[in-house]
């Protein structure tokens, strides 16, 4: 391996990939990409790799189109707020993933706004 250390660490946002990759590879990635924190993929295929190479990490799809313009990032907030809103589906749930989520909202806000998206999302109002 070539001198990777300046990229040791690394964290991925909104990466596409294969599902496979050589051992090279493979060994790459877990040698630079961050076992710490989350990783954020745009595909299926990179967050199948990235779960197989035992790292952390969320489909979030690609970043093209979160629409972060230089205006947008401007406007939000760089420090912490008391209050925060979030959400979870009823057609998609993972009971264990939603509980931590909230867990870790409740330890980290004062205030709590669940925001109902679907026609049983009220029903996920127990979690809080």
């Amino acid at each position: 391996m070539l001198n990777c250390k300046p990229i040791v660490g690394s964290i991925l946002v909104g990466v596409g990939g294969a599902p496979k990759a050589d051992w090279y590879t493979r060994k790459l990635y877990k040698k630079v990409l961050s076992d710490k924190y989350i990783h954020s993929v745009r595909d299926k295929n990179a967050q199948k790799l990235l779960i197989s190479l035992g790292l952390k990490c969320e489909y979030t799809g690609c970043v093209t189109m979160w629409k972060l313009t230089p205006e947008f990032c401007n406007s939000i907030p760089n420090e912490k707020h008391e209050k925060v809103v979030f959400t979870l589906t009823d057609y998609n749930r993972n009971q264990e993933k939603d509980i931590k989520m909230i867990e870790t909202i409740k330890r980290n806000y004062k205030n709590i706004f669940f925001w109902i998206q679907g026609a049983h999302d009220y029903m996920l109002e127990f979690l809080l």
